[in-house]
C-alpha cells in the first residue's frame, strides 16, 4: 500500500494532464515531479519524509545550519523516509565541517542557493547525492552549469522574495534553455496542481513548493499562523528587511521594503 501524501497535497488533475519529462524523476528515484522547499525552521525532519513518502522529494531546510537544529531533524528523516529524501543549506554559510556531517544522513540529493556551489560541489557529488543548484539569474544557472550541477532550480521573486529580480515564469524557460539538457525546476508562487502544470509546460520537468507546504501538520511552523498560510491573499506577502541586500552584496538593493 502507498504511503498516504501528507495533509494539503498539491498533485491534482490539472497536473495529472501534463506530459511529464520523466529524466528528473528517474533520476531522484521519486513519482510525483514535486520537491519540497528546504524553508529554514519549518521543513523538518517530519515534514521531508512526509513529502517523500508520498512520492515527492522532501528536502530538510538546512538554513543557515545550526548544529543543534539540523541534527535531530535529520536523523528524523534519515529514520522516518522510506524513499529518496535530502537536505538543502544556504551556501555562503556552508563550509565542509557542516556539508560533510550532513551528507552522513545519507540523503539521496543536496541542495545549495545563494552563493557559489563550486567549494562543495564535487564533495557532495563524490558521495553519490544528486547535487541540486537553486538560482535566481542566468549568470548563477551558468555557474551552477559549470560546477557539475544536476539539476538546477530557477527560483523567481516569488519564492518568499528570496530570489532575484525576476519572476519566476519569465525566468524558468530562460533557464531550461540556458542549461539543457539539465534538468530544470521552477520555483517561486507555484501551491496547486495549475501552477505545477504550467512550470512543466514552460520546460521545467518539477516544480519545488514552499508555503503550501508550511500550512501542513507536518512542518515545523507555528500553528497558530498555518491557517493564515493557507488563507490569505498574495497581497499580504511583504519585504520587513533588507537582508538579501547586504547579504547578496547589493544585488537586491532596488527592492522596496515596507515597513
Amino acid at each position: 500500500m502507498r504511503p498516504e501524501p501528507p495533509s494539503g497535497s498539491v498533485v491534482s488533475n490539472h497536473a495529472k494532464a501534463c506530459v511529464v519529462n520523466a529524466t528528473l524523476t528517474q533520476r531522484l528515484g521519486i513519482r510525483h515531479p514535486v520537491i519540497l522547499a528546504p524553508m529554514g525552521g519549518a521543513s523538518g525532519g517530519r515534514l521531508a519524509a512526509a513529502v517523500s513518502n508520498a512520492g515527492g522529494l522532501g528536502l530538510v531546510g538546512g538554513g543557515y545550519g545550526d548544529p543543534a537544529w539540523l541534527d535531530p531533524e535529520l536523523a528524523i528523516a534519515a529514520k522516518a523516509a522510506q524513499a529518496p529524501w535530502g537536505v538543502g543549506l544556504i551556501t555562503w554559510t556552508a563550509n565542509r565541517q557542516l556539508v560533510d556531517p550532513c551528507v552522513s544522513y545519507g540523503p539521496a540529493a543536496f541542495l545549495l542557493s545563494f552563493g557559489d556551489p563550486r567549494p562543495y560541489a564535487q564533495a557532495i557529488k563524490a558521495t553519490g547525492c544528486t547535487l541540486i543548484c537553486q538560482v535566481q539569474d542566468l549568470a548563477g544557472a551558468l555557474m551552477a552549469r559549470d560546477a557539475g550541477a544536476e539539476i538546477i532550480v530557477a527560483q523567481g521573486t516569488e519564492a518568499g522574495g528570496h530570489g532575484g529580480l525576476r519572476s519566476t515564469f519569465p525566468l524558468v524557460p530562460a533557464v531550461v534553455d540556458a542549461v539543457a539538457p539539465i534538468p530544470g525546476v521552477a520555483a517561486g508562487g507555484i501551491a496547486d496542481g495549475r501552477g505545477l502544470a504550467a512550470a512543466l509546460m514552460l520546460g521545467a520537468q518539477a516544480a519545488r513548493i514552499g508555503t503550501h507546504f508550511y500550512a501542513c501538520r507536518e512542518a515545523l511552523s507555528l500553528e497558530a499562523m498555518r491557517p493564515s498560510a493557507a488563507s490569505q491573499r498574495a497581497t499580504a506577502t511583504r519585504l520587513r528587511a533588507p537582508a538579501c541586500s547586504t547579504l547578496c552584496g547589493g544585488s537586491n538593493s532596488s527592492l522596496k521594503i515596507s515597513p
